[in-house]
């Protein structure tokens, strides 16, 4: 399972109303808003598959998804974000 940084522009599009469309996507599994503008995303896919899929779907914001290389990462984030960048885990089903 990949994560993947998804930041958009948020004077285009809402924190909710991304959400909703990402919650749409079956290839993203699960997902984790932490900032209002960026939410971690978890795929089998690569980025640029994910962007294709957001942007026929949602195509008027900006929008920047990459790929978080697992041992090229850094910052200061509460313990269950680290946990979930390090290890992301599809939804669960009953949640």
């Amino acid at each position: 399972m990949k994560t993947h940084l998804l930041v958009f522009d948020s004077s285009q599009a809402s924190r909710k109303e991304v959400i909703q469309k990402v919650d749409r996507i079956p290839a993203i599994v699960n997902r984790y808003a932490f900032f209002e503008n960026t939410l971690c995303l978890a795929s089998e896919e690569d980025a640029k598959s994910l962007s294709n899929l957001l942007r026929h779907d949602f195509p008027k914001p900006r929008f920047l998804i990459s790929e978080i290389e697992p041992q090229n990462k850094g910052g200061w984030l509460p313990e269950p974000i680290w946990e979930f960048l390090n290890d992301p885990k599809p939804a669960k089903a009953d949640a």
